[in-house]
């Protein structure tokens, strides 16, 4: 199989999952993944040249940085969402002689919703 014939598709799979990336369509990676590991196992087969290792290599370095970028992302939301719990569970402080205060724990014991 000609070379080219593998890269340019493993490159509009890279595209791609960027795409999702950048769209936050996180659902759709796992889908993306299994294809370009496809693609990887055809290159293995037939090799790939200096220019295309370097246009592959420049994809995939852009895409992990999303990723990562991503990833703390979600992970940032969910120390705010943990916060936002315990927020609404009460806040605990101090006053000016040292006492420990409760504050926000007098609600109701039940949340309604419409």
């Amino acid at each position: 199989m000609d070379r080219g014939a593998v890269i340019h598709p493993l490159l509009a799979i890279l595209a791609e999952e960027r795409d999702a990336l950048i769209s936050g369509d996180f659902d759709g990676l796992p889908g993306i993944a299994l294809r370009r590991e496809g693609i990887l196992a055809d290159l293995a087969v037939d090799g790939i040249d200096r220019d295309g290792a370097i246009l592959v290599d420049a994809a995939l370095a852009r895409n992990q940085a999303l990723l990562a970028t991503a990833i703390a992302g979600v992970r940032s939301v969910g120390r705010r969402m943990e916060q936002l719990v315990r927020l609404r569970d009460g806040y605990e402080t101090y006053d000016s002689s040292g006492t420990r205060a409760r504050l926000g724990a007098d609600g109701p014991a039940f949340e309604r919703k419409a």
